[in-house]
């Protein structure tokens, strides 16, 4: 699902581009910026549980706090609402800047196809939080214990990805300077 998902959080990357000022390309920097660390959580925690338990699937997530997996669950919730573009997490603040760059575009079709194709993605997101929070794991469900190292490093991005979308501002600062780098 998460490989699925990055065909639609590209084209949000390319509203921006699209647009073909200053103020896309800013904003399509921001989004990718702020996309790779939230991308790179999930794919983070998919590799744990998968290493874990041999699955890729919904049910290598069941139960998937109550089995030791706990800080990855939470983690991974972090990870889905972000790239769901809930606030105050980065994803929203990368949306926010993709859609206002859209809209002063003119390309008002495609953002309003965006924001809907956002509120679909909550469904499907969140059935992965409710599978690790919400399911109870099967007795053949393995306890689950993940490397420190692991776990720090996904503590790390999600606490980054909360910093992104509260404290976005040098961010904002640092794409509109390569953005006019690229402009020329």
């Amino acid at each position: 699902m998460l490989a699925y998902s990055s065909i639609s959080h590209a084209g949000y990357a390319l509203l921006g581009v699209v647009v073909f000022r200053d103020e896309g390309v800013q904003a399509a920097l921001i989004y990718l910026t702020v996309y790779y660390v939230m991308n790179l959580g999930a794919f983070w925690v998919v590799m744990l549980v998968a290493n874990q338990t041999g699955q890729e699937d919904l049910d290598g997530y069941r139960g998937l706090a109550w089995r030791g997996g706990g800080a990855a669950a939470v983690c991974l919730t972090v990870f889905l609402a972000s790239l769901a573009g809930l606030p105050p997490l980065a994803g929203f603040i990368g949306k926010f800047y993709v859609f206002a760059a859209g809209v002063r575009g003119g390309f008002l079709a495609l953002v309003v196809a965006g924001a809907l194709n956002s509120v679909v993605s909550l469904y499907y997101y969140f059935r992965i939080v409710k599978a690790m929070f919400f399911e109870e794991p099967r007795p053949s469900d393995p306890t689950l214990r993940f490397p420190a190292f692991g776990v720090g490093a996904l503590i790390a991005l999600s606490a980054l990805t909360l910093a992104l979308g509260v404290r976005f501002g040098w961010l904002y600062d640092a794409a509109g300077a390569a953005s006019r780098v690229f402009a020329g």
